[in-house]
C-alpha cells in the first residue's frame, strides 16, 4: 500500500513536469 502511494506521487510529479514542458513549448 505504501509503495503504491509513493509510485502514484511519482507519476503525478512526472505528469506535472511533462505538462509544464509541453506548456512551455506552446508558449
Amino acid at each position: 500500500m505504501y509503495f503504491a502511494a509513493v509510485y502514484f506521487v511519482r507519476v503525478l510529479q512526472y505528469l506535472k513536469a511533462a505538462g509544464l514542458c509541453i506548456f512551455a513549448r506552446i508558449l
